[in-house]
């Protein structure tokens, strides 16, 4: 599609090799680098942690995107606070709604488009995916298999926030 595509990953190098492997043209390590130092200019973020990088993407003095870039809130049906770390920036993330759909039609200022989106699973969503996964199109990362009677240590695995791809439950391991 000619896209760079630039990512954020923890320090482990399996993960950064996983990313590479998938496309990424960039990786950044984001407990040693600042990703907002490296990018600059983009045409669209899409930020699925936006409770911790929204004001860095979007804020004062930010060249991460394009004055016409577009930046996408990803929110998922699973989100939920934890130690009070995972939350909506509700009143920053109204105010980039604000500029984004008014400032921009009032003064002339150019800023970059602001949307959210929820990602929930649709049936026919999963059906177009499971074409996609049988045609070759897109590969699924999976991480670990858990007997489905072993679902309890699965959950406590996927709780420890380490899995590289998706973690599944099967009825008798292949």
């Amino acid at each position: 599609l000619g896209m760079n595509v630039t990512t954020t990953v923890s320090s482990s190098k399996k993960k950064q090799q996983a990313l590479r492997n998938l496309g990424a043209d960039v990786v950044i390590d984001y407990k040693t680098t600042r990703f907002e130092e490296i990018v600059a200019d983009y045409d669209i973020v899409l930020d699925p942690m936006s409770w911790m990088y929204e004001s860095r993407t979007l804020g004062g003095s930010s060249r991460v995107l394009k004055p016409t870039g577009h930046y996408l809130n990803i929110l998922s049906t699973d989100w939920e606070q934890r130690k009070g770390r995972e939350k909506i920036n509700t009143l920053l993330s109204m105010w980039n709604i604000f500029k984004s759909k008014f400032l921009n039609l009032l003064s002339g200022k150019i800023t970059p488009k602001y949307d959210t989106v929820m990602v929930e699973p649709r049936g026919a969503h999963v059906k177009k995916l499971m074409s996609l996964l049988e045609s070759n199109s897109i590969k699924a990362i999976i991480d670990k298999k858990f007997e489905l009677a072993k679902a309890s240590k699965a959950f406590e695995y996927l709780k420890k926030g380490r899995a590289t791809g998706k973690v599944v439950l099967v009825n008798g391991i292949k």
